[in-house]
């Protein structure tokens, strides 16, 4: 379930984390239901899907907005990839549906984990960003980057 307190204040990243995470629910509906095997992998797939294109997108505005930590947070995403390619390979090869649950489960820590900790730093940037433009001379200022 989405919290306030996820949103990075830019309207179109929060709307990708929201609906990573409306894809996190699903999956623990399917994990906890004891969906099928194919159904648990359709919908890891669609969850990393949307992270993909998230990760990417937020790769784009990083170099826009001239983000200070945008070549750790992009290693932070390939690392991030790399390890949810790992579990799903395992994920592939295990028989079991407690091992799908767990694997399942796995992923969706990881890529919550990282809008949690990694995502809420960039935020944190853009916020004291937005905060010293606001405080320039409204001659001066640069446009504000974040919409409340």
């Amino acid at each position: 379930m989405w919290r306030d307190n996820l949103n990075v204040n830019v309207p179109e990243i929060d709307k990708e984390h929201r609906q990573l995470v409306v894809h996190a629910s699903e999956l623990n509906r399917a994990i906890v239901q004891c969906a099928d095997k194919s159904t648990i992998k359709r919908l890891l797939d669609l969850m990393l899907m949307e992270a993909t294109r998230n990760f990417r997108h937020e790769q784009q505005l990083f170099e826009k907005w001239k983000y200070p930590d945008r070549v750790a947070h992009t290693l932070k995403h390939a690392q991030l990839s790399a390890q949810i390619e790992c579990v799903m390979r395992k994920f592939e090869l295990a028989d079991v549906s407690f091992t799908w649950a767990l694997k399942s489960l796995h992923i969706k820590q990881l890529l919550l984990d990282h809008l949690l900790k990694e995502d809420m730093k960039y935020r944190d940037f853009l916020e004291k960003l937005n905060g010293a433009n606001m405080c320039q001379d409204q001659s001066e200022a640069a446009p504000p980057l974040l919409i409340h």
